[in-house]
């Protein structure tokens, strides 16, 4: 998802086109006004973006509306409705002394999530007016978070001018933000006029007439697919990914500043990158659920998006796990029930609550994960959710799974494949809960080289 960030004190409504490797893929719409809250002067921004994208060979619509009011340049209040395929999730979040008071609505699920305000940093929708309001402010830069409704928690981003650049015949020095997912860049006119947005990924945004906004989306016989767009090809080619034991690569990527690590993967910082060396896990002996779960408590409660402590959830893990008590052979259980109800469907662009991906029983490598993760916590088994890197056909993709507490390691499961081996290929970049695993980085200019395979 892309982040615009715009000057404030804009009355009239302001248009942008997004676009996909050079393809018109949606729209944004930028507005704000003064308000009365709580009796003070305040202002509301509202924006409003559409997107239709490919991935994995589906089409994908998705539709997020925000509002923000703040006062004496604070937010005081968000609100976010992410749609897609019929499905929503309504996110509002009060901002108080200390805290920030988070109210979910997904499908239906409902839950709330209380985030400490930073220390570190105030919290911005509009780092750049916090830019503009500091003459001179090149070489230096601004600390920030932002809230980031899909995973309900606050990213921390940096924000400062780049070198100037070309474009369109004139110099601008963008305004380079830096987010844990991804970079952004911002160049903005003399009048501080929004030119053109562009993040890592290539998604890019630029002013439109509301006209030329809301025109149809030419149908050029297939949309850009992000999949493909954001695919790693390595070099030398992997041969025989699915069977791969043993993958050591050097990981190398503009933004990518650490690696994540466990008992199956390794990082090393190298000069050009990261040396990561990924072994398939192994049959070792397990320990029972019940010395699993009072060794890692805190890997069993529920979350957002993981519903473990539900009744429903419950009484299904007990169903699938049945008398089973060691803890290897509960999580296999688990995976192959996950992989045997669940069907493809790579057209629901939001995160889903696994009750809601456990009623539809369709989804991406995400809704899998999450819904495993639910019922391996919800049968007493410490569970982290996993993201990264996964090679089926010799391509990297981003790809989501979970890893078991067994007694003695953090042993990784796939519910994607029929096969309950779980290959080298796959390549972790983060991992936790939802506000941790699914906010990972999401590559820029990444290249990965083949050091070893077996």
């Amino acid at each position: 998802m892309v982040t615009l960030f715009l000057a404030a004190g804009v009355l009239e409504a302001q248009y942008f086109g997004v676009y996909l490797q050079g393809q018109r893929v949606g729209y944004a719409l930028y507005e704000s006004s003064p308000v009365v809250f709580a009796g003070k002067s305040a202002e509301r921004s509202h924006s409003f973006t559409v997107l239709r994208i490919g991935l994995i060979g589906s089409e994908v619509e998705m539709k997020v509306d925000s509002e923000t009011i703040t006062v004496a340049n604070q937010p005081v209040k968000m609100k976010f409705l992410t749609s897609s395929a019929g499905r929503t999730q309504t996110v509002e979040a009060r901002f108080a002394a200390t805290s920030i008071e988070a109210s979910v609505n997904n499908n239906g699920a409902l839950s709330k999530s209380t985030i400490p305000l930073p220390k570190d940093g105030r919290i911005f929708d509009d780092p750049v007016t916090a830019l503009q309001a500091q003459p001179g402010i090149s070489g230096k830069e601004l600390n920030f978070y932002i809230f980031d409704p899909t995973s309900v928690a606050l990213m921390k981003n940096r924000a400062f001018f780049g070198e100037k650049e070309e474009l369109e015949g004139v110099f601008i020095a963008p305004i380079i933000v830096e987010d844990p997912r991804l970079t952004t860049k911002i160049y903005l006119s003399a009048k501080g006029d929004i030119v053109k947005v562009g993040t890592s990924i290539g998604v890019e945004m630029k002013p439109l007439t509301k006209a030329e906004a809301l025109s149809e989306i030419k149908d050029t016989g297939s949309r850009p697919d992000l999949a493909e767009v954001t695919a790693i090809r390595p070099s030398p080619a992997i041969r025989n990914p699915q069977n791969t034991k043993f993958l050591k690569v050097r990981l190398s990527a503009d933004n990518l500043r650490g690696m994540a690590a466990g008992d199956y993967q390794k990082a090393e910082k190298a000069e050009s990158g990261w040396i990561v060396s990924v072994t398939q896990p192994v049959m070792v002996p397990s320990k029972s659920i019940a010395l699993c779960a009072k060794a890692e408590p805190n890997w069993l409660k529920a979350s957002h998006l993981i519903p473990s402590n539900s009744p429903k959830m419950v009484a299904l893990a007990k169903k699938v796990v049945g008398s089973t008590t060691d803890a290897g052979k509960a999580a296999e259980k688990i995976r192959s029930f996950v992989n045997a109800i669940m069907t493809p469907d790579a057209g629901i662009g939001i995160l889903r609550d696994a009750s809601e991906v456990l009623k539809t029983k369709v989804g991406v490598c995400r809704d899998y994960a999450i819904l495993t993760a639910t019922l391996c916590r919800a049968a007493k088994l410490p569970t982290k959710l996993a993201s990264g890197l996964v090679s089926f056909d010799g391509t990297f993709y981003y790809h989501a799974w979970v890893e078991v507490f067994t007694g003695s390691k953090w042993v990784p499961y796939d519910s994607i494949p029929n096969a309950p081996e779980f290959s080298a290929t796959h390549v972790k970049l983060s991992q936790g809960n939802v506000d941790t695993a699914f906010a990972f980085t999401v590559l820029s200019g990444a290249k990965i080289e083949v050091l070893e395979q077996k």
